[in-house]
């Protein structure tokens, strides 16, 4: 008698385990195209000029990740000198605002004036950036 109930207690047990396994089987397939399509690359057009765009300095088409700022990708791509902690860039590879002559480096998205700062907007794919060094 204990044969079989500890037979039967080890079929159930092996039986409840497939089962499980199974519906893990199932759930990873459900989730794996979602994780796909996270994935997608996402990419914005970065371009460095001066004196109203009568000079470039550097045009990259940057790879980034969903949900990150400007200044973060930047970051990652420039040598940036930036001042008040980090959320005004004052100088880009090398090329200095001087602040004496009223020169400040100035961006547009998609052709227009950003009206925050680098560390405030979040990208979108596709978008055009251009940073601009001239006189305020």
């Amino acid at each position: 008698m204990k044969k079989l109930l500890v037979g039967l207690l080890t079929a159930l047990v092996l039986a409840g385990c497939s089962a499980g396994q199974e519906t893990t089987d199932k759930n990873k397939q459900n989730i794996t195209p979602v994780a796909q399509e996270q994935q997608v690359e996402q990419h914005v057009q970065v371009t460095i000029t001066k004196e109203n765009g009568k000079e470039e300095l550097s045009n990259k088409n940057i790879e980034f990740k969903e949900g990150q700022s400007l200044i973060e990708v930047m970051e990652k791509n420039f040598d940036l000198e930036t001042a008040y902690e980090g959320t005004f860039i004052t100088g880009i590879n090398g090329v200095i605002a001087d602040e004496s002559q009223q020169y400040a480096w100035m961006y547009s998205i998609n052709s227009e004036e950003a009206t925050v700062g680098a560390n405030d907007y979040v990208l979108k794919n596709g978008d055009v950036i251009q940073f601009d060094l001239h006189k305020w």
